[in-house]
């Protein structure tokens, strides 16, 4: 499992920068970015989490701390991935109306995460050469887009 822990310490370090994800948006983007087929650069994706480009650190000690953290995220979510470890962070059976608005935000950051290598998600011109994972995130993305 993803550490929890450092998800919610990285939430909490994020909190201060106004165009920065929130928690269940930075893990959406991360399982979207970690699932795409090819690895993608950090100077890439880290800007991405703060709106578009990197912030001024206040302090400037933070931003250490604060990239190595979502590199380390990555990582993981990366390596859960390969492993065949990675999956949906909700119960089905346990979702509520308020899981709704976290739900939302998480496929945002997913839609985000994904984005970034945009062109290698688009399906082939017969549906039935894609394989199980590809048809789901493409109705992922159908859904979030509707």
């Amino acid at each position: 499992m993803i550490e929890e822990s450092m998800m919610k310490k990285l939430d909490e370090l994020l909190e201060p920068y106004e165009d920065a994800f929130i928690l269940d948006e930075l893990h959406g983007f991360l399982y979207g970015s970690s699932i795409t087929p090819v690895m993608i650069p950090p100077s890439e994706w880290l800007p991405v989490v703060f709106g578009g480009e990197f912030p001024v650190f206040e302090p400037k000690s933070n931003a250490n701390i604060i990239m190595g953290m979502l590199i380390e995220a990555y990582n993981q979510f990366v390596g859960r991935f390969h492993d065949g470890l990675l999956e949906f962070p909700f119960d089905y059976n346990e979702i509520n109306e308020d899981d709704f608005l976290r739900i939302e935000d998480w496929c945002s950051g997913l839609s985000q995460g994904m984005r970034i290598r945009g062109h290698l998600w688009v399906p082939n011109e017969e549906p039935e050469e894609m394989d199980e994972m590809q048809d789901e995130i493409m109705s992922c993305i159908a859904i979030i887009e509707a």
